[in-house]
């Protein structure tokens, strides 16, 4: 009996089903700077910069009423009244002066650097604080001083007097206030002096200048 040749079978590709991924396009109009971002694939449960996760701070950003004007300038163009706006704070003032520096991508608001075109993510209010711990407290961020700190975070993250807030956490720390050294050192070192006899050794105080009386005189008075 001849025996018939096989019919080759061609495999068919295996479908696999990819997870749901959603294409953000950054805000182009209104930011020329921009027109050669790649688009954002982000996931609600996706950590940006590795901290905080795209929901919490995209829920933060929209509750911000510093970021209100220059989110909905950059959703809509929408620009504020006037009057609505000299009525704002310092720091909603700077960011809308500034807007053109910032974009909307995955419904999260960012900073690009003017000076290197760096993409730092504009931090909330109620988030500054736990960004500081995170960065300075915590053992692997080994309680940095305020350069150092600084340079840490501004690589990714960005808000208006951050300068002037990482100061005054570091400053306050109390860790650092009790193992490290002082930065500002006596001008003397403290010591001792021993006289023998009675004028062998005189030591003289400056006092002034001091605020003239109504009689036009100065007056110094101690007490011991």
């Amino acid at each position: 009996m001849p025996l018939r040749e096989p019919t080759p079978r061609h495999a068919q590709p295996a479908t696999v089903e990819s997870p749901t991924i959603r294409e953000v396009t950054p805000h182009r109009a209104t930011n020329p700077k921009v027109t050669g971002c790649e688009p954002v694939y982000c996931r609600p449960d996706q950590k940006l910069c590795g901290m905080f996760r795209l929901q919490r701070i995209r829920l933060s950003q929209m509750a911000d009423p510093e970021f209100k004007y220059l989110r909905h300038w950059l959703i809509d163009g929408t620009e504020p009244p006037e009057g609505t706006l000299f009525l704002a704070n310092r720091a909603t003032k700077y960011y809308w002066v500034n807007r053109n520096c910032f974009v909307l991508e995955g419904e999260v608001i960012w900073r690009i650097n003017p000076k290197n075109d760096l993409k730092q993510l504009l931090v909330p209010s109620d988030l500054r604080d736990e960004l500081l711990h995170l960065n300075h407290d915590v053992p692997m961020s080994g309680h940095q001083g305020i350069e150092r700190t600084y340079r840490r975070m501004k690589t990714k993250y960005y808000w208006h007097g951050m300068t002037r807030h990482i100061d005054e956490y570091v400053s306050a720390c109390p860790q650092c206030s009790q193992w490290k050294k002082p930065s500002r050192q006596a001008r003397w070192e403290m010591s001792q002096f021993h006289a023998g006899l009675p004028m062998e050794r005189v030591h003289l105080d400056f006092l002034g200048p001091l605020p003239k009386t109504s009689r036009r005189e100065r007056v110094c008075s101690g007490g011991g």
